[in-house]
């Protein structure tokens, strides 16, 4: 279809002799190669830059009128852009043509292979789908580059097409900003200075030793690697279009640590890691921020998938969602509200014993300063406990939570292999247990033909204080069943029951009496109805019993592959 496209714009005539031919193409696709997947959609800029090039201008004025759309305001432009996009013909006649043009450039083929550390640095950025790019890297002030589009918003001061960056005289770390196509920024920071966030989506963190000679290699080709498994020399002989990465040359010159979803990562001891460090990306989730309502945990039935720290519907959670849901597992979720003056004190991972790392079934288990306790996945048996062992994140000085780091987000990992944790300072807390305590009271519900199955979760909470509930309902489903209930009391405590989903319907509120009524699908429970006592009579047809919440008690919400059982106890 580029091909296509591209024939199209130039057409016959005075383009002719300009027009791409197949090896352009392909150049032009391995440039843009993505070194992972993101799976996001395509992005509206690239729309907006094919909207607004001089090939699409006689179809807009043709339809519009001439210069109507330009002096539409920025904000119906925007509009528009997202409506159309994405739109390949678009994204062909403008972004795909300027940087095939550049790939054909000799201006862009001047990118040196090293860089020394001795002087100061001059960037040239590209855009593409509405980011800018580091492009090329040099010692020496750069041409412009051609064709650059104006971008879709305003832009802080240093977004231009050039940098110039004075080094400190004593800097520390370098920090690479960078994504899925290259780096977006680079930082360099001495003891005076920290770095910033530019919503990258990582960012690397190369501690610089004092040597006179330190030197970076730049690759710029097209090569899908990363910086802890790459070879020295192995380069394919095209020039990219973005600086995929910045690489020592000489490894003992430099400390390289992991890549993070933050450029200042956390500080932890070696006792608040457990796991196999086989990811190279680590998410930190940060929990000692006031706006932060509780945990958001992703899981199989039999490991942990993901963490978020929820605090209010956002870009960056629907992103969390999208990327989990990609995941090639059966997914149940979890949310674990944090109350106001409540830490998690206590962590472990559960694992199995006598097991190889990878297929021991990693899940976090977690307690908190009121004495609730949580574990991420299946409800364990009280005859299988000793088949599992609980590895502490946590020592006697350490103090409560600050946060939690994990691998689940790594491009190239499908589940959580690295757990760890961030801890205040000891002020005195409360001893903590060696191991997390069991609910030995609880068990697991019958299944088909009276057999108990493993794969239950179970989520717990109160009844005394109860006041209302919060419902969340699953409307993708045919029967749209209710699948979880965010418990609210009268000390202004919350707690949840089942799988509380906040990327789903969550608008019911109940106020007690409660009564949920319980029924099933291909012989599955669910959860069918939840509402006050009052209006229980008129519910519509006779299907599934109702149960009404006592004002004491617990109740116990199991759910699983094998559908939903509610007790109360």
């Amino acid at each position: 279809m580029c091909r296509f496209a591209w024939t199209r714009v130039y057409g016959p005539g005075v383009y002719e002799s300009n027009k791409p031919v197949l090896g352009d193409i392909l150049k032009f696709g391995r440039a843009v190669k993505p070194q992972y997947k993101d799976g996001e959609s395509a992005n509206a800029a690239s729309s907006w830059e094919g909207l607004f090039s001089h090939y699409a201008k006689p179809i807009i004025e043709s339809t519009l009128g001439p210069g109507r759309l330009e002096r539409l305001p920025t904000e119906i432009q925007i509009i528009i852009s997202d409506f159309v996009s994405p739109c390949w013909y678009l994204t062909v006649l403008g972004e795909t043509r300027r940087l095939v043009e550049l790939t054909r450039s000799s201006s862009h083929s001047g990118q040196r292979e090293s860089l020394s550390l001795t002087g100061d640095i001059y960037l040239s950025r590209i855009s593409y789908q509405g980011i800018s790019y580091i492009s090329r890297i040099s010692h020496m002030p750069l041409e412009p580059q051609p064709l650059e589009p104006q971008p879709l918003e305003p832009q802080p001061p240093d977004s231009s097409d050039h940098q110039h960056l004075k080094l400190p005289a004593h800097a520390r770390n370098l920090i690479l900003s960078k994504d899925h196509i290259g780096l977006r920024n680079i930082q360099f920071v001495d003891e005076n200075s920290r770095p910033s966030a530019d919503k990258s989506p990582w960012y690397e963190v190369i501690k610089l030793l004092p040597d006179p000679c330190n030197e970076l290699h730049v690759v710029s080709n097209v090569s899908s690697f990363r910086p802890s498994t790459f070879v020295y020399g192995r380069l394919t002989s095209d020039q990219g279009l973005f600086v995929r990465e910045l690489v020592p040359s000489l490894g003992e010159a430099y400390d390289i640590s992991r890549t993070w979803s933050s450029p200042t990562p956390p500080e932890y001891r070696p006792w608040n890691t457990v796991g196999v460090p086989a990811g190279h990306y680590l998410d930190y989730v940060k929990l000692d921020d006031e706006r932060v309502q509780g945990l958001v945990v992703c899981c199989s039935d039999s490991t942990n998938l993901g963490f978020y720290g929820y605090s209010g519907m956002s870009k960056s959670f629907r992103k969390f969602v999208a990327l989990m849901s990609r995941k090639q597992f059966s997914k149940f979720w979890l949310f674990f509200p944090i109350n106001r003056g409540e830490s998690i004190q206590a962590a472990w991972i559960q694992s199995l014993k006598d097991c190889a790392a990878y297929f021991s079934h990693h899940r976090l288990v977690v307690q908190t300063t009121l004495g609730r306790t949580a574990t991420f996945g299946p409800h364990l048996l009280a005859d299988l406990r000793e088949q599992y062992k609980f590895n502490s994140l946590l020592k006697e000085d350490d103090g409560v939570i600050s946060g939690l780091f994990h691998d689940g987000l790594d491009p190239g990992r499908a589940e959580v292999s690295e757990f760890g944790v961030t801890c205040t300072e000891n002020n005195g807390t409360r001893a903590k247990p060696v191991y997390p305590p069991f609910d030995t009271q609880l068990e697991l519900p019958m299944s088909y033909e009276g057999i108990r199955a493993l794969n239950w979760f179970m989520t717990k909470a109160p009844l005394h204080g109860l006041v209302r509930v919060r419902a969340c309902r699953d409307q993708t489903q045919m029967h749209a069943p209710y699948i979880g209930v965010l418990l609210y009391y009268d000390d202004c405590r919350v707690e949840s029951a089942g799988q509380f989903r906040w990327d789903m319907d969550v608008s019911l509120e109940v106020s007690v009496p409660v009564c949920i009524r319980q029924s099933d699908v291909n012989g599955k429970g669910y959860v069918k109805d939840i509402r006050n006592r009052a209006e229980c009579d008129m519910a519509g047809d006779g299907d599934g019993e109702w149960l009404e919440l006592p004002r004491s008690g617990l109740i116990a919400w199991w759910f699983g592959t094998l559908g939903n059982v509610l007790c109360i106890h």
